[in-house]
């Protein structure tokens, strides 16, 4: 059994099987086609939309969800001092929030103010402890009765959330693999028992376990001289879809609402709105890249004023 290490970093961005397991936001947009399509696809059950909608958003979350278990595994092997955790949170809370945020600011413009689509507005936003869960990113973390299943994204970041604290714990306290197993279903079983969490808390839980477990031990590298011979403009559009991919997905949903409704008023119907909604995902994922390349750099020039800051004190 191996012993955790001090805490250690990895380049990730070099690492372009993870790049391909975040390109599942591929996968999700696919899956929820149908929510802003102003046709029903059940009328086409030769494509079987019914079941592979959601396949394709199990599957993407899952490739989403194991790929943050693995880079988590890999750059922190261990949180070993309050130094150690602090660093850990910092960093997880500046890559969600401000995306989180903006992503809430084109909900509360396009189903707030136009009026576009706006279940999730009036759902979400409409007493203060909907807007403390919004902007916390922790909205429906507590609802243990809700069903699995729907269009809505925000149960994701209080799901991560939750997954970051777990994984602290066992960076924390587990010196081998015995240990994590050992933390790890502690946790999920007074979880369970006390019914606090999202379903799709427990739903995806082993995925980020087994992304932690094969993070430890870089198994993806098996895969990496693969990859790697992959030319390397089609590396560059994989990296590009990779980088935009957790913007893309909390704008997604509102902005796709937006060009739907824009279809139902211009009359696009048939074959021409799956053209138009095509373009708009792609459209979509540019903006989703823009976002966090702007939000990176805020983040770097953040972290950098912090440690010059230090360092002077």
């Amino acid at each position: 059994m191996s012993k955790f290490d001090p805490v250690t970093s990895y380049n990730t961005k070099k690492m372009i099987e993870i790049d391909i397991l975040k390109c599942a936001i591929l996968l999700i947009i696919l899956s929820h086609l149908g929510f802003f399509l102003n046709f029903s696809m059940d009328v086409y059950p030769s494509l079987h939309y019914a079941y592979f909608g959601p396949t394709f958003a199990y599957t993407g979350l899952s490739m989403f969800i194991f790929a943050s278990g693995y880079t988590l595994s890999i750059r922190y092997k261990s949180l070993e001092t309050k130094e150690d955790i602090t660093r850990y949170f910092k960093k997880r809370i500046i890559r969600i929030y401000p995306i989180w945020w903006i992503g809430l600011l084109f909900e509360f413009i396009i189903f707030g103010i136009f009026h576009i689509n706006p279940v999730p507005y009036t759902e979400n936003f409409s007493n203060l402890m909907g807007l403390l869960y919004q902007l916390t990113g922790v909205h429906g973390f507590f609802k243990a009765d809700m069903e699995i299943g729907g269009g809505h994204i925000d149960w994701f970041v209080g799901t991560i959330l939750v997954y970051y604290v777990v994984y602290a714990i066992i960076a924390k306290y587990a010196r081998d693999d015995i240990e994590i197993f050992i933390i790890s279903l502690s946790i999920y079983i007074v979880c369970y028992l006390y019914h606090v969490l999202d379903p799709r808390f427990y739903l995806y839980y082993p995925v980020f376990l087994i992304g932690i477990f094969a993070g430890r031990y870089n198994l993806l590298n098996v895969a990496h001289s693969y990859f790697s011979q992959i030319p390397l403009s089609v590396q560059g559009i994989i990296y590009y879809i990779a980088q935009s991919s957790y913007a893309t997905y909390v704008i997604h949903q509102p902005l796709l609402s937006f060009v739907k409704y824009l279809n139902n008023k211009l009359g696009v119907t048939g074959p021409m709105e799956v053209c138009v909604i095509f373009i708009a995902s792609l459209i979509v994922i540019i903006i989703g890249y823009q976002i966090q390349k702007w939000v990176s750099g805020l983040n770097y020039s953040t972290l950098n004023r912090s440690m010059a800051q230090k360092n002077i004190n």
